[in-house]
């Protein structure tokens, strides 16, 4: 039996004490025990922490960050828009975007102008 726990630890590397003692019904603190004598390291291997880069799918490495910095978190937070009376181009954070769609705003606009342009003088070709 105290073969099959020192073997059950090089084995399963991230498995806890207790994950092992269930395995062979026996608590936590026997196994510590057990490997204690035998010289076998107790502590488990951590999983690695990492994410996935939202943009380009490479690993992000010891980082809780959504996207690399640079160019990943150019494209991830900064969108290219259009005015919707002028159609000129320039670029908006991602945040205002989405303040803008939960708020029912249909349209984009570059200036104050250009809102009251589209709002309340239509272009037409009537005149």
């Amino acid at each position: 039996m105290i073969a099959d726990i020192v073997q059950e630890r090089y084995e399963n590397k991230y498995a806890t004490l207790r994950e092992i003692g269930e395995k062979f019904g026996v608590t936590r603190q026997y196994v510590f025990k057990v490997l204690k004598q035998t010289e076998t390291p107790t502590l488990r291997l951590k999983k690695e922490k990492f994410t996935i880069c939202l943009i380009c799918d490479q690993r992000i490495d010891d980082s809780l960050a959504k996207v690399h910095q640079g160019e990943c978190h150019g494209k991830y937070y900064y969108h290219y828009v259009f005015c919707n009376t002028c159609y000129k181009k320039w670029h908006l954070r991602r945040s205002v975007l989405i303040q803008k769609r939960d708020r029912g705003d249909r349209h984009i606009y570059c200036s104050r102008e250009c809102y009251i342009q589209d709002r309340f003088y239509k272009w037409s070709d009537d005149i």
